[in-house]
């Protein structure tokens, strides 16, 4: 069974224990770390908060990263990672059958 730290956020990390040592050690354990980056309403689009994620948050097998277009599109961003992650759980001995297309996970992400 696949593990999954999910985290939603609209901002970088701003309290707590430093991200890069918690990130690397769920790695090491055998974690996939997904993420939701909720634009802010005035993010500057040189600097977009999908790319701090991208670059710093998540890691592991499969990792993606997706940020909906505005703030009020997170409940379709949700739903569209939670349907994205079970597909890559899927048994390969299970046919698959035809399912809505999905847009596909963030260029940002690794």
């Amino acid at each position: 069974m696949k593990k999954v730290i999910d985290i939603s956020s609209n901002s970088e990390n701003n309290d707590g224990l430093p991200v890069q040592p918690s990130r690397e050690n769920a790695i090491a354990k055998g974690y996939t770390i997904n993420a939701i980056a909720i634009p802010a309403d005035d993010e500057d689009p040189r600097q977009p908060l999908a790319s701090y994620f991208a670059r710093s948050v998540i890691g592991g097998s499969q990792a993606f990263v997706m940020s909906p277009k505005e703030p009020h599109d997170y409940v379709t961003a949700l739903r569209r990672k939670l349907v994205t992650e079970l597909s890559m759980n899927m048994d390969s001995g299970v046919p698959e059958t035809e399912t809505p297309s999905l847009s596909a996970p963030s260029e940002d992400s690794q």
